[in-house]
């Protein structure tokens, strides 16, 4: 092989190249001198010089990256710049000719080649470039390979020894070579000079280099382990796994199925629930699951709806009564029980047995009012008898009897009403519910008892007391005074005598108006809807105080029974103090009733209007028709009438009443004041609103209602000839009452009775019918709350009164209808 550097054929020389001092020659050793053939044996022609610009680039000045956490050897290149093939940028391969090109690189003298510092290896013949290895490394590294140079040995002999051309024996060749690699996209990496061992094969075999992958390590230089490839037609086998990591494998994926299972399951749970109410649910045995929330509303109303405001039976003592558990605050809430029922648990332990037929039982939610059921079941008491007997002593009918104290047993009324509240629309039978009692402990003995009698009672009943003032006088007779007179027992069981100075003062009425002059109590205007207190004017005369100072010394005689009442200032019963501290600011409701004309009740309605008008209801407490306006008697100004008995009407005291505790439930209704107690009337009388009216009657049947507005309420009551109204005054708490009622339902036709008997009353017919009136709170703007009242109707029969009409006919309907209370 010649030292003389050749010039390539086709190409020009470079006179200005100047290889770089210490370089140890100026290119890398190339292919021989001269066209190179083809793939197919022919010579390629002549090529343009400037092609070969772009196989040099110049020296990169960014360091070698590392590969796979290995520092690059710090190499010093010494060659000059642009004297190496680089590849084109964004084109694999670069100016390295690809397999099958056998066009000619510039050729370089072989005496130029520094030695190597490493030992000689052993010599080779030479090889084609297109047999030298492609790959080196995790990277594609293409370069310019030029044909491996023979390097002298250091004691001067050929290091390239082998055999003949042919020889299977052919050894190891050492070989030097230059690689500028380029990462299209990134900055040129600096050329590597590699050396090492480096078999070649004949033309045809890759050799061991042919069989690299990308993935394996690699390392060059004379001690780099030998790569060995598989033999050929068979594939590398990975290493048996160990037991331990087949277990550990088998676990991962027999848990991972389990996990999927149970979220299947779980899954398909949640899914079977539905989207309403979930499947395998019930209230009280109705089977509710898989309907809508609206749908099993309906359902609850429509099978409990009965048993929810049907008669509810009760235990006092040995008499079974019946209570209504609308009217006594109980109220099935099929809304509420619907929404606990449509809750959607997500919990595996109960939403999985569901699926599988696991049914699940939810309570009915209820409205409840224990203030309203207390009082419910304290009159259910009252009508049973069972009340406490203290030692006492009654003036009834301007007599004295002794009250002999007797230890009984009384209505427990807090356990009663949780008794109650416990067995309302409860899944147990719907038998009567045994009221709990506790024993009464009488304060006062039968010997107290005997004193009062002898000291007081006795006496104070002998006979008339005149009660003088200056000339005016006015005598009392044992019956007015055994209104207002009374014995109470103190802390220690003592009975003392006690006088109603509010009511004597009412008592003595205009008998001493001559004398002196008459108190004036403030009152309220409305003007604009705005509320102004009307100023009390003081008074000079008899009082009820000065009266009862008076009285009392000379009802514990027997003869000489005169009294002098002394004159003295006499205060309002409500002065411009009390109105102001009130604070009154607003119309809380007025409502208005007609009535037609009777004389009975032109007495008893203005009597019972003005006996409620004026009253102030304090907030928390509760106002009672019965207490206010008292038994209907001559004496307290009733007079007799038509009244309700038994579904039919009948005459005695009081008839009328119920037009003033009508006008009054709608006045609290309107003012979204608590309503306690209220009963309708046994049939439906037709100037009244059905479903929102209210019947009274001494002292069973009374109207309560409670002061929940948190400030003190005045009631206000006027009358006509054919109207009453009555007007509360207050703080608003609400904005707006509204009221809506149902369609009548459940209608039941009246019958044709006629009577002979002596005392009857025409009654014209009426239907017996069902309603229910929603009372809606409106605050802000908005709905805050609801309160329903269900009312029931008998049939009122149609009447007529002697003998029967000729050919039996009943009297026309309508006689006598809405003429009655």
């Amino acid at each position: 092989m010649s030292n003389d550097h050749p010039t390539t054929p086709g190409l020009p020389e470079d006179p200005g190249y100047e290889p770089p001092a210490g370089s140890g020659g100026g290119r890398v050793p190339g292919p021989a001198a001269g066209p190179a053939p083809d793939a197919d044996g022919t010579d390629l022609p002549p090529r343009d010089p400037s092609e070969f610009d772009s196989w040099f680039a110049d020296e990169p000045v960014r360091p070698m990256p590392s590969v796979d956490g290995i520092p690059p050897t710090p190499h010093v290149p010494s060659y000059g710049t642009g004297a190496y093939p680089v590849a084109d940028e964004g084109a694999p391969g670069g100016a390295y000719p690809p397999p099958g090109d056998t066009r000619a690189m510039p050729a370089v003298d072989p005496e130029s080649v520094p030695p190597p510092t490493a030992e000689p290896a052993a010599a080779a013949a030479d090889v084609p470039a297109a047999a030298l290895p492609k790959k080196a490394g995790r990277r594609s590294l293409i370069g310019a390979f030029g044909s491996p140079t023979p390097l002298a040995s250091p004691g001067g002999t050929d290091a390239f020894r082998g055999t003949a051309e042919g020889d299977d024996d052919a050894g190891d060749r050492t070989m030097t070579t230059r690689v500028s690699i380029k990462i299209p996209g990134s900055r040129p990496i600096p050329p590597v000079v590699l050396r090492g061992q480096a078999p070649l094969a004949p033309d045809g075999d890759p050799g061991p280099y042919g069989g690299w992958d990308e993935a394996d390590d690699h390392e060059f230089g004379a001690d780099a382990p030998r790569h060995q490839p598989a033999p050929a037609g068979q594939k590398k086998r990975a290493a048996p796994m160990s037991p331990a990591r087949r277990r550990k494998r088998m676990l991962i994926v027999g848990s991972a199925a389990g996990i999927a299972l149970l979220g299947g399951i779980y899954g398909g749970s949640l899914a079977y629930a539905g989207g309403g109410v979930p499947r395998g649910t019930s209230v009280l045995g109705v089977d509710i699951g898989g309907q809508s929330k609206s749908e099993a509303v309906r359902t609850l109303e429509s099978v409990l709806g009965d048993r929810a405001t049907g008669p509810f039976p009760v235990k006092i003592g040995d008499k079974e009564l019946m209570l209504d558990p609308p009217n006594s605050g109980l109220i099935l809430d099929a809304e509420s029980t619907v929404d606990r029922a449509a809750h959607r648990s997500l919990n595996p332990l109960e939403s999985v047995p569901a699926m599988f037929g696991s049914s699940r039982t939810v309570k009915p939610a209820t409205i409840e009012d224990p203030a309203k059921l207390a009082a419910a079941l304290e009159q259910l008491a009252a009508d049973a008898g069972e009340h406490a007997r203290e030692g006492g002593v009654s003036f009834d009918g301007g007599k004295a009897t002794a009250i002999a104290p007797q230890t009984v047993r009384v209505l427990d009324t807090p356990a009663a009403v949780e008794a109650v509240r416990s067995a309302y629309m409860s899944g147990g039978p719907r038998g009567p519910v045994v009221l709990p009692t506790k024993q009464s402990t009488p304060k006062v003995s039968q010997e107290e008892v005997d004193r009062a009698m002898r000291e007081f009672a006795v006496p104070a009943m002998s006979g008339p007391v005149t009660l003088t003032a200056g000339k005016a006088s006015m005598k009392l007779e044992p019956a007015t005074l055994a209104k207002y007179l009374s014995m109470v027992p103190d802390a220690n069981g003592k009975l003392v005598p006690k006088i109603d100075t509010a009511g004597l003062q009412e008592a003595l009425g205009n008998s001493f108006s001559t004398v002196g002059q008459k108190p004036v109590d403030a009152t309220f205007k409305v003007d604009n809807g705005k509320v102004s207190v009307v100023p009390s004017k003081p008074g000079q005369g008899v009082s009820g105080d000065t009266a009862a100072q008076a009285l009392m010394p000379v009802l514990t005689k027997t003869s000489g029974r005169t009294a002098a009442v002394a004159l003295g200032p006499v205060e309002p019963a409500f002065t411009t103090a009390k109105a102001q501290a009130l604070g009154i600011t607003d119309v809380l409701a007025t409502y208005t009733t007609n009535y037609p004309y009777a004389q009975y009740r032109l007495t008893n309605i203005h009597r019972a209007a003005d006996l409620v008008d004026g009253g102030v209801v304090m907030p928390g407490d509760t106002w009672s028709l019965n207490k206010t306006v008292g038994e209907r008697t001559a004496e307290n100004g009733f007079a007799k009438g038509t009244i309700i008995n038994n579904g039919r009407f009948q005459t005695d005291f009081g008839g009328g009443v119920s037009q003033v505790a009508t006008t009054m439930f709608n006045a609290v209704f309107f003012a979204g004041l608590k309503d306690v107690q209220h009963k309708p009337h046994s049939f439906w009388i037709d100037r009244y609103p059905a479903g929102r009216e209210a019947t009274v009657a001494w002292p069973s049947l009374d109207l309560k209602w409670q002061n929940d507005s948190g400030k003190p309420v005045y009631i206000d009551t006027s009358y006509t000839d054919n109207s009453v109204t009555v007007t509360l005054l207050g703080t608003k708490k609400y904005d707006q009452i509204k009221s809506t009622s149902s369609p009548k339902y459940d209608l039941v036709e009246p019958k044709a009775i006629n009577d002979t008997s002596a005392g009857c009353v025409p009654q014209g017919p009426s239907q017996g019918f069902k309603i229910d009136v929603t009372r809606i709170f409106v605050q802000g703007g908005r709905e805050v709350r609801r309160e329903q009242f269900h009312t029931k109707y008998d049939p009122a029969d149609a009447i007529t009164c002697g003998p029967p009409a000729p050919g039996g006919a009943a009297a026309p309907p309508g006689v006598g209808s809405g003429n009655n209370d």
